[in-house]
């Protein structure tokens, strides 16, 4: 997020609680007013900040996404041109197919192209 980051560290998911995926890409500097709004109305969320030395950083984000109760995936142009976000769609895709559960597109804006809209709402959400 290009030095700014979310005042609250991401949850650590140890009680078992349900929390928020947030799914984002870097260069989206409003995405952190959103995590913060929702994390001032009490929703737990776990982001990719801050991930533990000496693991492969991949399978803590993986695991993560498996244990969502919801996947926030916030799409822009920027986050349709990212690998990682469209890796961890997949996952959640495959996930939410095989246990149940929601991921929910929040659209950061009216400009992102409508091919890239389309192609990503229906290539990861049908």
């Amino acid at each position: 997020m290009d030095g700014r980051k979310p005042s609250f560290s991401p949850y650590d998911a140890k009680d078992g609680k349900p929390y928020l995926f947030a799914c984002y890409a870097r260069k989206d500097l409003e995405v952190v007013n959103d995590l913060e709004l929702l994390s001032t109305q009490g929703f737990r969320i776990w982001y990719d900040e801050g991930l533990p030395p000496g693991k492969d950083w991949r399978q803590v984000i993986e695991e993560h996404i498996k244990g969502c109760a919801i996947f926030l995936v916030f799409v822009s142009d920027h986050s349709f041109r990212s690998r990682f976000v469209r890796d961890e769609l997949d996952v959640a895709r495959a996930v939410m197919e095989s246990r149940g559960g929601l991921i929910l597109p929040i659209f950061l804006s009216d400009g992102i192209g409508d091919k890239a809209r389309a192609s990503l709402v229906y290539s990861h959400l049908t």
